[in-house]
């Protein structure tokens, strides 16, 4: 049989087992050359699994884990939002994680009854707190609020809004989640028509004034307030 014979047949021959499954490769022959040989529907190759997960590029979005892909938390979008009743247990946690290293680092700041779960719970009702969200992680909190006669007693009934503990996860620390939170804080106070953003700290906060100075608060004024001397800034809300 001549060589454009044998390829025909070949060719047919292996058609025929791609469409019914009764051919396949068997052993060498005598002639030491490979056959095909007739066999049962048993013998053709099982067909791929087209569904196998693939796996993500290390500067995805999305990272495989076995059968499993992940969202990179790292790359959501940051959302603040008003803080829902079952947010609670982690803003209060938050707020205790960063009093703990405060006051491990000589700086204490928020009493624990401040912090405890019952008064943020409470403010959190009264629509207080704001969170910053990384897909469903809680990178920041902050209580936005529209009058403080505390620190602030002087100014006048719906003029300004005020921010008070603000604090960041420390996963988060140094990753401008507090820059997202007080333009937050601004363009929202803006829009309920209060001409100025306020807050206050500690007067030798050194770091977290440079922070608020930074953002571009001025400095309004120093005041004392049961024995403890507090640096109070503003804000315009019309600012860029």
């Amino acid at each position: 049989m001549d060589k454009p014979l044998r390829r025909k047949l070949r060719n047919a021959l292996l058609r025929t087992g791609k469409a019914t499954g009764l051919w396949g490769f068997g052993t060498r022959g005598a002639s030491g050359r490979r056959c095909w040989v007739r066999g049962t529907p048993s013998m053709a190759l099982p067909k791929r699994n087209k569904s196998r997960p693939s796996f993500a590029s290390p500067d995805a979005r999305t990272v495989g884990e076995g059968h499993h892909r992940t969202r990179r938390p790292d790359l959501e979008p940051m959302k603040i939002l008003e803080a829902r009743l079952c947010d609670a247990p982690m803003i209060a946690s938050v707020l205790q994680k960063a009093a703990e290293w405060l006051a491990g680092n000589g700086r204490a700041l928020w009493s624990a009854a401040e912090v405890a779960h019952e008064r943020v719970l409470r403010d959190v009702s009264s629509g207080l707190f704001h969170v910053a969200r990384q897909g469903e992680h809680v990178a920041g909190v902050m209580r936005f609020e529209l009058e403080d006669a505390y620190f602030w007693p002087e100014v006048l009934p719906g003029t300004s809004a005020f921010v008070h503990k603000l604090a960041v996860r420390r996963a988060w620390a140094k990753k401008g989640v507090s820059t997202e939170l007080l333009s937050y804080a601004r363009t929202r106070a803006h829009e309920l028509g209060r001409t100025h953003l306020r807050l206050d700290c500690v007067a030798d906060r050194h770091a977290l004034r440079n922070l608020y100075e930074g953002f571009g608060f001025d400095l309004h004024s120093v005041v004392e307030i049961e024995g403890n001397a507090y640096a109070r800034y503003q804000l315009s809300t019309s600012a860029p």
